[in-house]
Parts: structure tokens; C-alpha cells; sequence
């Protein structure tokens, strides 16, 4: 449950110019959501902000007043959570670790471990498919989903780019990254871009919020194939940036030369239908898995790289 906030709950409207416990109460539970406000009792320019963003989380009027609707979200019970107990999902795939063998379906286990099989999850998961992530459009009109577009049949939502992080860090350590809890980081510190999609700056912020109570660390950013190759060889793991979309990348077979890739929509956008799919390196370079940033993830947890 989220910590005892140390000021009341104001009891009238509070917006930008506002001083006071009342705004140290607000800044206070914005942090719980992924801010990163000094609690100074001064409702200025990046409070304005942070509550504007918070209210197009939850599908309220973007006004940048605190009443009673904001503060009813607010003190409900924060997401933020990087290792909850949650039930068991049929559209959770289990699979195994071990290079060369990815198999599973979607009503598989889903009691992945760090050591010998890892779980992948997707964006239709009904624990979070219909959690609202920003806007479809500039003009944010139209609601965007982590799971789902209402009015597209079968359309996989706007969450690649958090259920990519979940993934690549569950396979790493497995730490599971609660998807919810990322949306609402990603939303308030301006990850989510409106009418277009998640950054990809948005994994080394995650592991700069996280990765020292998860057992992970960010290590860069790059665009050559051969850097991440040489990454997962070293036992590290990837979230990257394909045509509209992310995906991560968790495993190299030397052998064989292929890439072991975490999709959260399969199926979609020419993809494969399977959610764990070895590619050949060469995919790297053209089509649906064409690359165009890397995100590199290492555990802090020393171990041993498994060679096939």
C-alpha cells in the first residue's frame, strides 16, 4: 500500500500560483505516481505539469486544478510497485530460457524464473489491456490504451513500449515490472508522447528509477547490431525499437546466429504470431525487426553466461 503521506488533504481547488501543505500534499502523491517534484508547497510550472499529465492518465478533465476528482485519484491505492503478487494470466507465455529452445503457448505456466525459464507478457493481458497511456492524437481526443483501440477490432493498444521493459527485465532477473506502475511513470515525466508512442529514452529512465531495487542497470544507447550481439553474448538483455513498435531482445544463439526476440503483440504489423521468436541476425537489418535503437539492460547480480 502506498506510504502515509506526512500533510492533510486540502479541502479547496488548488492550481497553479497555490501555496502551502495543501500543494505539499499534492506534490507528495504525484511523486508516489512517478513524479520527481521538490514537496515545497509551491504549485508552479512543473507541479502545473505533472497534475496535467496525471489527469490524462486517468481520463480526467486536463484542467490542471486539483478538486475533488484529482484528489480521489490520488489517494487511491498507487500502482507503483515493482514486484507484486499478482494471479496468474492465460495470456501470460511461458518459455524457456535456454538458447535454441523457446517454445510455450499462451495457457502455459506462468511461474517464470531468473534461471531456467522466463514469462513473456502482452499487452492484452486483462490485468492491464484497458489502463488508458496517453492520447492517439496531438490534440489528446482520443484516448490511448496500454491493450487495446476501442474502435479498431484486434488492434494490440499503445503499450509496446512499457510491456518491452517489463519483458527484457523479467528475463534478466526476473523482476516483474508491473505495467500499470510503468504507464503512470512513463504519462507523468513525459515519456509518453501523444499522437506518437513511448521514447526510447524511456528504458534508461526505468533503470534509473528501478534498476538498483530490481538488479539491473542501464549500460547505453546504440544502433549497431553488433553491440547488441556482443551485449546479449555477455549475458545482458535489450529493449529495441522496430517499425511502430518495441520488442525486447534477450538471447543469442552463436551457433545458429539468431536473435531471441519478446514480442507483447504478436501477430501484428507482419510479425510472427508467436511471442518468443529466434530471428537471424540478418532480420536485424530489414522488414518487420529492422532496428533502429538499442537499448542495452545488464543484471547487477554477477552469474555466468550460458553458451550454447
Amino acid at each position: 500500500m502506498m506510504a502515509t503521506c506526512p500533510y492533510s488533504e486540502p479541502t479547496v481547488n488548488l492550481s497553479r500560483g497555490s501555496k502551502g501543505n495543501g500543494v505539499r500534499w499534492v506534490q507528495w502523491h504525484l511523486n508516489q505516481y512517478g513524479s520527481n517534484l521538490a514537496v515545497d508547497g509551491d504549485f508552479g510550472p512543473l507541479t502545473d505539469t505533472a497534475t496535467r499529465n496525471f489527469q490524462k492518465s486517468k481520463g480526467l478533465s486536463v484542467d490542471g486544478i486539483v478538486g475533488i476528482l484529482t484528489r480521489a485519484q490520488l489517494k487511491k491505492v498507487n500502482p507503483i510497485n515493482s514486484n507484486p503478487v499478482l494471479p496468474k494470466s492465460a495470456s501470460e507465455i511461458s518459455i524457456k530460457k535456454e538458447a535454441g529452445s523457446a517454445t510455450g503457448s499462451a495457457t502455459g505456466s506462468a511461474t517464470g524464473s531468473a534461471t531456467g525459464s522466463t514469462t513473456v507478457y502482452l499487452q492484452t493481458d486483462n490485468r492491464w489491456k484497458d489502463v488508458p497511456y496517453g492520447y492517439r492524437d496531438k490534440a489528446c481526443k482520443e484516448q490511448a490504451y496500454i491493450g487495446k483501440r476501442a474502435d479498431v477490432p484486434g488492434d494490440p493498444g499503445s503499450g509496446c513500449g512499457l510491456l518491452a521493459v517489463t519483458n527484457a527485465v523479467y528475463y534478466l532477473t526476473g523482476k516483474f515490472l508491473e505495467p500499470r506502475m510503468l504507464a503512470e511513470l512513463s504519462v507523468s515525466n513525459g515519456y509518453r508522447i501523444n499522437g506518437d508512442g513511448t521514447t526510447w529514452a524511456f528504458t534508461s529512465f526505468v533503470a534509473q528509477q528501478y534498476g538498483a531495487t530490481n538488479s539491473f542497470k542501464y549500460i547505453k544507447e546504440t544502433a549497431y547490431d553488433a553491440d547488441l550481439i556482443g551485449h546479449l553474448k555477455s549475458g545482458g538483455v535489450a529493449t529495441a525499437v522496430v517499425p511502430n513498435h518495441f520488442v525486447a531482445m534477450v538471447a543469442y544463439n552463436a551457433s545458429a546466429d539468431k536473435v531471441l526476440v519478446l514480442d507483447s503483440a504478436p501477430g501484428c504489423g507482419g510479425r510472427p504470431s508467436s511471442a518468443a521468436t529466434w530471428i537471424n541476425s540478418s532480420q536485424l537489418k530489414s522488414g518487420c525487426f529492422q532496428t533502429s535503437n538499442y537499448s542495452l539492460l545488464s543484471s547487477t547480480v554477477p552469474k555466468i553466461p550460458y553458451s550454447p
